[in-house]
């Protein structure tokens, strides 16, 4: 008599994403000429890359870099389609408006240059309301604040390599201040039409035409978010009424019992509003982890916040060099999050700690764990952190 034994294993249920072709970018204000352009540049290089008959898509708040310009209008003129939704003014109205009403704006000489030039420029604002300049909010002195570009298909500007469906996100303005004056990044992945690239082009298309919704995230009607089932990125869209969009990831993070744990912080703006945000950096302080925080300037930092995490042992340096000043908006964190262990994620895009950011403007903030990604930038972190003062 034979007898036969089943033997059932139970695995613990363990979500894997393919690692898309990926890779970030940082200029250096400091630097050579190539280092201060390298962002710009190669989104020039990507530009005229571009094949015939392809589409370039883009959602920009200030721009005055001619030569980004005439890209795509040489682009435009090979059978390239070029469209793009662009805040009314490159600029605060609140707080230029008398420079503003005589028509001297950020914006002005790139948007005749491309007016009526290219498939679609949505200017966005509405006409009754000079503050409202964004694409989605419907709020008083509300921006268009997001930089993006889409493309269907280019190729890598030095490599050559074939890039299909491609998605940068930047802190970077096509602006000359962007250059020399800031630090700024970007990150780039391609290869992911389904999962990425898609949900990016339709969240466009809803500014393209100004689809307002002053409650636009709103995850639970898949609203203002959506996350790639290939490689785990996920894309949180402002504005949002409920909720602070940085707190609620940041309460994710659990810290670390079994290795390493730090919190790593670069923003431009870090304002009194964002108390919040600050509360969950203090509860990750306290959990273990070593948290560091670079803001641009004294006057962008705001005086209850520093307060509160210097007397939580936190350490804040700000990253300036008489012009010069950080205008990145990203975190890393290493640790275990949510219920994932020893995580490398990095938080980047628009978004400043400020109240316009969560509440009014039309932001992105992207999420990343990748680790070549989440090195690249920390590297970058630690090199501003050495060159930042007191």
């Amino acid at each position: 008599m034979k007898l036969y034994f089943k033997i059932v294993m139970f695995l613990p249920l363990i979500t894997s994403y393919i690692i898309a072709d990926s890779y970030a970018l940082f200029n250096n204000p400091l630097g050579s000429k190539v280092e201060q352009k390298r962002i710009i540049d190669h989104i020039i290089g990507l530009i005229s890359n571009t094949p015939a008959k392809e589409i370039i898509s883009a959602g920009l708040y200030s721009f005055d870099d001619k030569r980004v310009a005439k890209a795509l209008l040489k682009a435009r003129k090979r059978g390239v389609k070029i469209q793009i939704a662009i805040d009314r003014f490159g600029e605060h109205y609140k707080e230029n408006k008398k420079r503003i009403d005589k028509g001297r704006y950020e914006n002005r000489v790139v948007v005749n240059m491309l007016k009526d030039k290219i498939d679609k420029l949505t200017i966005c604002g509405d006409n009754r309301d000079k503050s409202i300049q964004s694409c989605i909010s419907d709020k008083k002195n509300s921006i268009q604040h997001e930089k993006y570009f889409l493309f269907s298909k280019t190729f890598h500007p030095t490599t050559h390599k074939e890039m299909d469906n491609t998605v940068l996100v930047t802190s970077s303005n096509m602006t000359n201040t962007a250059q020399y004056i800031q630090w700024n990044d970007a990150f780039i992945s391609y290869g992911d039409k389904d999962g990425w690239y898609k949900p990016w082009y339709d969240n466009f298309q809803k500014q393209l035409n100004q689809n307002r919704n002053s409650s636009y995230f709103n995850p639970k009607l898949s609203s203002g978010y959506f996350e790639s089932n290939r490689t785990g990125y996920e894309a949180y869209f402002s504005p949002s009424s409920k909720q602070d969009i940085f707190a609620s990831l940041l309460k994710k993070v659990k810290g670390s019992k079994d290795g390493e744990c730090s919190l790593l912080l670069n923003e431009a703006y870090f304002t009194n509003y964002r108390k919040k945000v600050a509360n969950e950096l203090i509860r990750i302080k306290k959990s273990g982890c070593a948290v560091k925080v670079l803001v641009s300037k004294p006057k962008m930092f705001g005086k209850k916040i520093r307060k509160k995490l210097a007397n939580a042992g936190i350490e804040y340096k700000y990253l300036r060099n008489k012009k010069q000043y950080t205008h990145h908006k990203f975190i890393l964190y290493k640790g275990d999050y949510d219920n994932r262990k020893a995580q490398n994620i990095v938080w980047l895009g628009s978004h400043n700690l400020t109240d316009d950011a969560n509440r009014l403007n039309d932001e992105v903030i992207v999420k990343v764990a990748e680790k070549h990604i989440f090195y690249a930038y920390k590297k970058h972190f630690d090199n501003c952190w050495k060159v930042s003062g007191s």
